[in-house]
């Protein structure tokens, strides 16, 4: 175990390396002038040199890398030119009001999902488990932001039920239960294709282990319906469960993005789609980078949940 994740470590090091470069690059290659775009076409020479020189931007490409990544590590992520602040002191507590949303997200995905997912498996073959298998197809082929606006108009617009921007009502105390009505809306639209996506996975790996020799063993032993489902059937279910839902994080997170755009979240999303609008490079770069960097640690952690729940990958990374 302690050897597995050591090599855990390194390759995901590897992958960190290779998504900053990802991430580096895929501003950097933009066709135009950065300085230009961020001073506008009326700039003088002097002030695009200055300009220029203040972000990096004379270097050669790969020394304008090392001085980022040595930046990054030391927790500064630039300077946003449209905001005039310093990118961390904005990404920080965006990212926080993010992960409030993509923890939500997940939770509501796994509960819902998982739940509908292991009754269907149950159920395999009647008219509950093909109704249940219609609505998650229906559910995984629904848009994110389509989700988000149909919620919006017919909850907040039309019912007027549900706030429909922000994290709080700024005429109220700025409470917990003002955050879970205004947490709502964006959760269900953030989390619905995922729940889909979890039931049916979940769907078929329990009517797969249904049908294994060892159930029937159990079964023979007049275990309880109880015993049998909780103890033997999901369990032996959960390790591809983990897996499908760990991969569902990074869709939640990208789902997030959209509706933060949507809602109004404060979170990174917002930041980045207004940083696209007013082409603020560093920020759009720093918004990327959390998110990527935050799916990779994420695999990271969904890796050893699967040796913890699974004891054949246990004794196997010995």
């Amino acid at each position: 175990m302690p050897l597995y994740l050591i090599k855990r470590m390194i390759s995901m090091l590897y992958v960190l390396i290779g998504v900053t470069i990802i991430v580096f690059l895929m501003i950097h290659l933009i066709p135009g002038d950065t300085a230009q775009t961020l001073l506008g076409g009326e700039a003088t020479k002097a002030s695009l040199d200055a300009l220029r020189h203040k972000m990096g931007l004379d270097q050669p490409l790969i020394i304008q890398y090392f001085i980022w990544i040595k930046q990054v590590i030391t927790g500064n992520l630039g300077y946003s030119y449209s905001l005039h602040i310093n990118i961390s002191h904005l990404l920080f507590p965006r990212f926080l009001n993010t992960l409030v949303l993509t923890i939500a997200s997940l939770l509501l995905s796994i509960l819902i999902g998982v739940g509908l997912g292991f009754f269907s498996g149950l159920k395999k073959n009647t008219v509950i488990d093909k109704i249940l298998s219609a609505l998650s197809v229906f559910g995984a082929s629904m848009p994110v932001f389509w989700i988000a606006l149909m919620l919006m108009w017919l909850f907040a617009i039309q019912l007027r039920l549900l706030p429909v921007s922000g994290m709080y009502n700024l005429r109220g105390n700025g409470g917990f239960a003002d955050l879970l009505m205004h947490l709502i809306l964006p959760t269900i639209a953030t989390s619905l294709v995922s729940i889909a996506v979890i039931s049916q996975m979940t769907r078929n790996v329990v009517s797969d282990v249904v049908n294994k020799d060892y159930i029937n063993y159990y079964q023979s032993f007049g275990l309880s319906h109880y015993q049998l489902n909780m103890k033997h059937i999901l369990r032996n279910s959960l390790p591809p469960v983990i897996n499908i839902i760990g991969l569902q994080v990074g869709y939640i997170l990208g789902g997030a993005l959209f509706s933060e755009i949507v809602f109004n979240w404060p979170g990174v999303g917002l930041a980045i789609y207004t940083a696209i609008n007013s082409k603020d490079y560093p920020m759009i770069q720093a918004g990327v980078l959390f998110i990527a960097l935050s799916f990779v640690l994420v695999n990271f952690v969904v890796d050893i949940l699967n040796i913890v729940v699974n004891p054949k990958l246990r004794d196997s990374n010995k």
